[in-house]
């Protein structure tokens, strides 16, 4: 990476260090004689700033406003003094510090990490919106990264819906749904940037401005970049990646260790988006990303040459245009329609002992159309939403292994391309897939008495490929006092094949010097069903006092059809591509099933002074059950779960002019994937993030230390050729300038 960047951000980091301080030394003087002669004026404008901040309201959990406290579901809400204050810059950020949640970086080629929650692992196993509209992967990809590709510049606030919502979105939100809330555009023109750089030639950026010019027209736009070339994992782990020369499968040598290109983790990510309101009524939207890592990620050393640059390059973008619109206090309508798009991007490609150390790019493409209708009505004691859905779907799955970049000026038919090893003789076919869904849902909460209310929801789904589906929800919400809620809550939900999993097939042939004889390959599986969880759970919230709130939640989680890698049977092997002999290989089927049930103990605390304010936070979160192989009857613990989370937090806010928020995460033990699960050790990380900002809030300075212990700690991998047990992060410093107007 060129230093520029780096030196700009220098640079801009000591101009405006040299306006804060005068300016913080003009103001204090003042601001002690204000409070000193008009203690209550300020205190009461700050009181109301934050108070106003803090009550707490989802869409998400409903498709309607309601109080988190009362919603049918547990919800998470990170407002955006949280996002500012604790220094989260990205979705990851957010989630490593909620209760339940395990990311788990470097542990997967082409998703950099993994995420989960309650002991349902992958990154497709959750939906994510922004505004309510989708912007993950719309056909439920499981190698899209979660991280700086989902920025949070633009966002208000964070909604965090726990378990099964497939009765209102359908197909994905199977553990869950998180909405990115955007900040309202107001008459007053919004203008803030941040630059900053940091260790491993890191630098991070972003612009949004926002302005309603009249009623007829508002607008936001906004942009980020992030860049890293990471540390070198090799020289602080040298056990963990021994150099060795780089063989074939055959033992033959491509490089001596001598020659070895050094370790490679760089990553980058970067997006745009932009919000028009025209009128009272319509709303149109943009929301794209781009993320690039290394293909590498996670792998053993001795099976990965790094000096191959193999990466992989995910897009994800949304376009959507929404009307709403009020009749009366009653009746209100919805209309959206979107498109969302899922691209693996033409130059991505794996460099490894799979692809004999040389090119083998990988393409994959996921398209929805989506036109729903929704309407509310709302009575006395009842509020009763109606919608239903149709959705198109265009996919060309994850290719074989190509020999050059897939061509996407030609349809998969005129591609041209041969399996590797074959000498030309095997045409690579590629699958391309079209089906539509049609959906309808209906929720009815009735109030029944100002302590009791219940909720009771149904949504029916017919696919043309894996047909219907049926997903109920049920709650009843109960305050027993103003200050004690107890939330009774069921709900199904399921996970649509993602055609990834379908059609996904790499292999080589050449073996025994025949082209058309292959030692292994992975075989596509058409028919496998839709995955199937049902959650039941109990949870208790009680305010201690008003700026004091505990929660307990309990849970147990039943999933079925859980897709999995298992062994192929011969004739499926013989039947994948005529004429040819394949000794082993896998395919993907639907054989897992686990059980699950844990708990979470959450407790939020405010302290406030006339001048400060302290938060404290913290999460204990319990998580155990086993996953079982039915075909072998075997059982395994759960994997990529740490069966015990403790997270805690503090965040120190004074005159809202210098913030500072230390916070530890522990994750116990954890175990990898079947057949041949790994073990690692339970780790304990510091955090820290602190701003000193300007008396008038248009500037600031603020330094980010990840790892501030500098622990040396793994998070559990797959095993195999990638590593049983992955090396993670050692400390990494991160400072830059914040500009806001």
């Amino acid at each position: 990476m060129s230093l520029s960047p780096c030196r700009t951000t220098l640079q801009l980091t000591a101009a405006i260090m040299a306006c804060a301080w005068p300016a913080a030394a003009q103001d204090k003087k003042p601001a002690e004689s204000a409070a000193e002669t008009k203690p209550a004026t300020r205190t009461l404008k700050d009181e109301l700033r934050w108070l106003q901040a803090e009550k707490l309201t989802t869409r998400t959990a409903s498709l309607r406003e309601e109080s988190v406290e009362t919603a049918p579901a547990t919800v998470r809400v990170i407002t955006e003094r949280q996002i500012r204050d604790r220094g989260y810059t990205s979705l990851e950020d957010v989630l490593r510090d909620l209760p339940g949640v395990d990311v788990l970086n470097h542990v997967q080629a082409e998703a950099k990490n993994r995420v989960t929650i309650r002991g349902v692992t992958g990154n497709n196993k959750f939906v994510i919106l922004k505004d309510g509209i989708r912007i993950s992967s719309p056909t439920g990809e499981p190698i899209a990264p979660v991280g700086d590709n989902y920025a949070l510049y633009d966002v208000k606030q964070v909604e965090v819906l726990y378990g099964p919502a497939s009765a209102l979105y359908g197909a994905d939100a199977f553990t869950g749904v998180i909405n990115l809330v955007t900040r309202p555009i107001t008459e007053t023109l919004r203008l803030d940037a941040d630059a900053s750089g940091g260790e491993f030639g890191t630098y991070r950026m972003h612009m949004n401005i926002a302005k309603r010019l009249n009623d007829a027209f508002a607008f936001s736009l906004g942009g980020h970049y992030f860049e890293t070339q990471a540390s070198d994992l090799t020289r602080l782990y040298p056990a963990d990646f021994p150099l060795v020369d780089i063989t074939t499968f055959g033992g033959g040598v491509v490089t001596p260790r001598a020659l070895r290109a050094p370790y490679a983790g760089d990553y980058s990510a970067w997006g745009t988006t932009a919000k028009l309101e025209l009128g009272p009524h319509l709303t149109m939207g943009w929301n794209q990303s781009i993320a690039v890592n290394r293909i590498s990620e996670g792998d053993q050393n001795t099976f990965t040459d790094y000096g191959g640059k193999g990466r992989n390059e995910t897009l994800l973008a949304m376009s959507y245009a929404k009307y709403t619109q009020t009749f009366n206090e009653r009746w209100a309508l919805d209309v959206q329609a979107n498109y969302s798009r899922y691209e693996q991007l033409p130059d991505s490609k794996f460099v490894n002992l799979f692809s004999g150390y040389g090119n083998a790019f990988k393409y994959g493409l996921g398209e929805r159309y989506q036109f729903e209708p929704r309407v509310t009505l709302s009575l006395d004691k009842h509020s009763v939403v109606v919608g239903a859905t149709y959705e198109n779907y265009h996919a060309i799955p994850h290719t074989q292994d190509l020999g050059t970049p897939y061509d996407t000026s030609k349809s998969p038919s005129q591609q041209g391309q041969f399996h590797p090893g074959s000498a030309g003789t095997l045409p690579i076919k590629f699958f391309q897939v079209n089906s539509y869904n049609l959906g309808a849902y209906a929720q009815v909460q009735s109030d029944w008495t100002e302590r009791l209310t219940t909720t009771a929801g149904l949504r029916y789904d017919y696919n043309e490929d894996y047909h219907g589906s049926v997903n109920p929800r049920a709650g009843i919400i109960f305050k027993a006092t103003e200050d004690t809620t107890v939330k009774a809550l069921y709900g199904r939900s399921f996970l649509a094949p993602a055609p990834f999993l379908r059609y996904e097939n790499f292999g080589s042939f050449g073996a025994l010097g025949s082209p058309t004889t292959s030692f292994f390959f992975r075989i596509p599986n058409p028919k496998l069903k839709p995955e199937e969880l049902q959650t039941v759970e109990l949870s208790l919230s009680q305010k201690i006092t008003p700026d004091f709130t505990a929660t307990a939640v309990g849970f147990y989680t039943d999933t079925k059809n859980i897709i999995l890698p298992t062994t192929a049977s011969a004739a499926d092997l013989a039947a994948f591509i005529p004429g040819t002999v394949i000794f082993a290989g896998d395919q993907e089927q639907n054989i897992g099933k686990s059980s699950v049930y844990g708990g979470e103990l959450t407790l939020d605390y405010t302290l406030r002074r006339d001048l400060s304010r302290w938060d404290i936070w913290g999460s204990l979160s319990y998580v155990d059950g086993t996953l079982r192989d039915t075909k072998t009857g075997l059982k395994y613990a759960l994997p990529y779960t740490s069966r015990e989370l403790v997270k805690l937090g503090l965040t120190f806010n004074y005159k809202d002019r210098f913030v500072i928020t230390p916070s530890f995460n522990w994750n116990g033990e954890q175990t990898g994937a079947p057949p041949t699960p790994s073990r690692v050790s339970s780790h304990g990380v510091v955090n820290l993030y602190a701003e000193l900002r300007t008396a008038n809030q248009q500037g600031a300075l603020f330094v980010r230390v990840t790892n501030l212990t500098d622990e040396r700690y793994f998070n559990a991998g797959a095993g195999g050729l990638t590593l049983a047990a992955s090396p993670q992060d050692p400390r990494w410093v991160h400072a830059g300038v914040r500009l806001a107007f």
